[in-house]
């Protein structure tokens, strides 16, 4: 099929698309319900407000295409790449999205509600105001993520990778944590959240207790996020020393944690990302 072709509207309900070169392609309000795009070239494509529901896009390329608004629940979307792809305000209920490529991806707004994004990247994409509740986050890669305002309610956070996120807002509500990797993010900002279930200990970056404690030392570390980061397999001794100010703590400690597991300290998970006291300042 010759790209850059007209099918806004086109009704092409579980046509057999696989292959397909539809690289920037018109197919805005398009019907695909239950549509073959295996392996289809989708870059730069118009899917806006398209319904796909069902629709089988695995290893598909998708990059840069405009999905805002689509209908993609229930689809399989596996493999596939949507590298700066427009996704906001897209439904993805129950999509399978397993070692799919978002990143620099927008979801803003999106559904993925029920969706599997096992070994998914999500690296640097904006997630704010996004549903991901109840969903499968194994192998899950937010490095960089906007997940401010978003609802991660009830989903699987095992082997999960949360480094430099921004989780403003964000809802945790009983979440399975399961050596989750939590780096570099500041968790005095979320929203509703409780400590979950902590199946196996997790890795907590120093970076992130400095974060979280701010200017007070440890051992003023208010509940819940004390309790929360003794659940991920933090020592309780860590918070018991008297140290002037949380910095002064890490230099303590992160001298200690240097060439070692963070099993003795922060857990036996997957490793954290420690800070060098020195970074800052």
């Amino acid at each position: 099929m010759d790209p850059n072709i007209d099918l806004n509207g086109g009704q092409l309900q579980n046509a057999n698309l696989a292959g397909a070169n539809l690289a920037n392609a018109s197919l805005s309000n398009a019907d695909l319900t239950g549509a073959y795009l295996i392996n289809a070239d989708l870059t730069g494509a118009n899917l806006s407000n398209t319904n796909l529901t069902g629709a089988h896009l695995y290893d598909a390329d998708l990059t840069r295409a405009d999905l805002t608004g689509a209908d993609i629940e229930d689809a399989n979307l596996s493999g596939a790449s949507l590298i700066n792809a427009n996704l906001a305000e897209a439904d993805l209920t129950g999509a399978n999205l397993s070692n799919t490529n978002f990143s620099g991806a927008n979801l803003a707004e999106a559904d993925l509600s029920g969706a599997n994004l096992t070994d998914a990247s999500l690296t640097e994409v904006d997630l704010s105001w996004v549903d991901l509740s109840n969903t499968d986050l194994t192998n899950t890669q937010f490095s960089d993520a906007n997940l401010s305002n978003a609802n991660l309610s009830g989903a699987h956070l095992d082997r999960t990778v949360l480094a430099g996120a921004c989780v403003e807002g964000a809802a945790f509500i009983n979440c399975k944590w399961d050596e989750t990797v939590i780096a570099n993010t500041d968790l005095r900002t979320l929203g509703e959240w409780n400590l979950g279930d902590h199946v196996n200990p997790s890795s907590v970056g120093v970076d992130t207790l400095y974060l979280t404690a701010g200017d007070a030392p440890l051992s003023e570390m208010p509940e819940p996020y004390r309790g929360f980061f003794i659940a991920c397999g933090v020592k309780p001794e860590l918070f018991e020393a008297k140290q002037p100010g949380a910095l002064d703590m890490l230099r303590q400690v992160t001298g200690e944690l240097a060439g070692k597991q963070q099993s003795g300290i922060l857990g036996s998970g997957a490793a954290a990302m420690p800070l060098t006291a020195g970074d800052k300042g």
